[in-house]
């Protein structure tokens, strides 16, 4: 399991934050789940402007070791709750890594 948090305030009064958390678990011995979770909040002084509102998104990835050096993985992004005018990312991958 793993958490962050980052905070950025911009001269102009700008300010970003970002939470996130992670668990992983490994089900069998090549096979493991990640599921995460991130939170954005930003806000404008100027009201309205295009980096003000929330969002949060959840994530998945399956992985699949073949062995120490290949790594096979799905992974899976969608937006659960939004406000304001913040982007939401849909994103599905398919890939794998081999580590040579």
């Amino acid at each position: 399991m793993s958490a962050r948090y980052e905070g950025l305030t911009k001269g102009d009064g700008q300010r970003r934050e970002e939470a996130s958390a992670e668990v992983s678990y490994e089900f069998a011995p090549q096979w493991s789940i990640a599921a995460g979770l991130l939170h954005v909040n930003s806000t404008s002084p100027r009201g309205g402007g295009s980096d003000s509102g929330f969002r949060t998104d959840g994530g998945l990835e399956l992985t699949y070791r073949a062995d120490d050096d290949t790594k096979l993985y799905a992974f899976a992004q969608a937006t659960l709750a939004r406000s304001g005018t913040e982007a939401t990312p849909l994103r599905e991958t398919v890939g794998g890594k081999w580590l040579n």
